[in-house]
C-alpha cells in the first residue's frame, strides 16, 4: 500500500488541491483525507470543464472509488459541509468524519471580526483561527463532531 501526502510549502495557493486531484485520479486512491478547515478552497475542473470549488472536502470526490475523510484535527464548518456533500451528490459511503473533528461556530466568526484579523492578518474571517485557539486552549465551550467535548 502506498501512501501520498500533499504538504504546502508556502501560505496557500500553492495547487495542492489540483494536485491531490490529479494523483487521487491517476493513481486509484481509496482513501483522500483533507486536514485543517475551510477558510482556504481547492479547485479542480472536472470533465465537463466546469470549475468546482470546495473548501470543506479534499478534492478526490473527483474519483467516485474514494473515501473522502476529514480527521479529528480537522475543523468543519457544518454549513459548508453539508452544502459540498449536496452540490457533489455524496452519500455517507463517501464521507467520513472523525468523532474527535471539531465544529466551528458563529461565534468563532464573529470573534475574528471584532478582532480586526482581517485587516490585521488578511483573515477570510471563517472562524477557524479562533476555533484553532479554543482548541489549544481546551476551552470549555469546544464543540466535537462527535457531540462530546
Amino acid at each position: 500500500m502506498s501512501v501520498w501526502v500533499v504538504v504546502g510549502g508556502q501560505f496557500g495557493s500553492e495547487g495542492k488541491g489540483k494536485v491531490s486531484a490529479i494523483i487521487t485520479l491517476q493513481e486509484g486512491i481509496d482513501l483522500c483525507i483533507r486536514c485543517g478547515g475551510p477558510n482556504s478552497g481547492h479547485s479542480f475542473e472536472n470533465e465537463a470543464g466546469k470549475l468546482v470549488l470546495v473548501r470543506q472536502l479534499p478534492t478526490g470526490f473527483v474519483r467516485p472509488q474514494t473515501r473522502l475523510l476529514i480527521p479529528a484535527g480537522g475543523l468543519i464548518d457544518l454549513a459548508v459541509l453539508r452544502s459540498e456533500i449536496e452540490m457533489l451528490r455524496l452519500g455517507p459511503d463517501r464521507v467520513g468524519v472523525d468523532h474527535n473533528a471539531m465544529t466551528i461556530t458563529e461565534a468563532d466568526r464573529v470573534s475574528e471580526q471584532q478582532l480586526g484579523l482581517r485587516e490585521r492578518l488578511s483573515s477570510t474571517l471563517c472562524g477557524v483561527g479562533s476555533a484553532v485557539a479554543r482548541r489549544a486552549l481546551r476551552a470549555s465551550d469546544v464543540r466535537l463532531a462527535g457531540g462530546r467535548r
